[in-house]
Formats: structure tokens, sequence, C-alpha cells
């Protein structure tokens, strides 16, 4: 009997929980994680790609085409895996490419991807990062700011572009809507 009130004591002990420890709020963390489809992609200073002598910010209006696809099927992704706290985003940033060998270059653009780790402040809304791929940030470039405003997604990333004026570093602000991309609507 003593055994059994033993077994009995340590068994209570053990499955009961702390009902008033405060619980995490993840509210804005679970708000992100979602895929995303670029909506637009613009730069900060007038560029010329097309050699139309127009420069323009609109990356989408300066391409004459995008490889792999269209251009605005192009996604970002926020990525949050609860059980190991693991923390990650996606985009893909616009690129000419450039034949070194050739010394010429297409105005079809293709999207590179980049990967940064990220932590959120709940409080502030903010995203931020904690942990970047310095290799394909050198290539591809670099993201300095993301944050999050009315269900959309805002990246700046500086990157050089070839333009019909040569190598040329600019901020490409490029914004990502929610996405649910099996039915094609807006999250």
């Amino acid at each position: 009997m003593k055994k059994l009130i033993s077994l009995l004591a340590i068994v209570s002990l053990f499955s009961c929980s702390n009902d008033d420890a405060p619980q995490e709020n993840h509210e804005f963390l679970n708000s992100l994680v979602s895929k995303y489809k670029l909506v637009s992609v613009d730069t900060d200073v007038p560029i010329d790609l097309n050699g139309d002598n127009i420069p323009q910010t609109d990356l989408m209006l300066e391409a004459d085409c995008f490889l792999f696809g269209s251009f605005a099927l192009y996604m970002g992704e926020f990525v949050y895996k609860p059980s190991s706290g693991y923390k990650e985003f996606g985009l893909h940033v616009p690129c000419v490419y450039y034949d070194l060998a050739n010394e010429s270059y297409t105005t079809c653009l293709v999207g590179l991807s980049l990967f940064c780790f990220y932590e959120v402040n709940e409080e502030t809304k903010e995203i931020i990062i904690t942990g970047r791929n310095e290799e394909r940030e050198a290539e591809f470039g670099s993201v300095t700011e993301v944050y999050w405003e009315d269900s959309l997604i805002h990246f700046i990333v500086n990157k050089e572009l070839y333009t019909t004026n040569g190598w040329q570093e600019v901020n490409i602000h490029m914004v990502y809507q929610k996405w649910d991309f099996l039915n094609n609507v807006p999250n």
C-alpha cells in the first residue's frame, strides 16, 4: 500500500503542469510565417538596363525578359520551426546576366536566392537579421533592411547591377505579398 501511495504521489508530481507560467507570445512571428509573391521591385536611383536611354526605378519596366519563368512568380518565404527555434527567410534578388568573356550583357533579369536567419521583436514588430551567408551576399547583394507593413514584407538589398553606363550600385526595394500559391490568391 505504501508503494502504491508513493507511486501515486510521484505520478501526480510529474503529471502536474505549471499553468501559471506565462506563455510566450508568437503572434507576430506566426503572422510572418508564410510564402510570399513578389509584387514590385524598384531601385533607389533611376537606371537604364534595356538601352532605351530612359532610366527608370521600376526594374520590371527596365527588363526585356525574365529568365526561369515569370518574374512576378518569384517567391519569398519566412520559415519557423517551433521545435528547434529555427527561423530563416529566403528571397530572390534580381540580377542582370553579364558575360565577362564577351563583355556583353542581356537585359533579362534572373532571380538569385538569398537566405538569412532572423529573430522578431513581438512588441515592436521588428524583424532582426541574426545570420547571413556572406559569400552569397557578396555575389548576389546584401540585405540591409527587412520590415513588415500592412501584410507586405519589404526587403532592401544593396546590389551592383550592370547597366548601359557600366556597373552601378543600387538599393533594390522588393515588396512581397503573402500568397496562397495553391489557389493563386493573396493570403
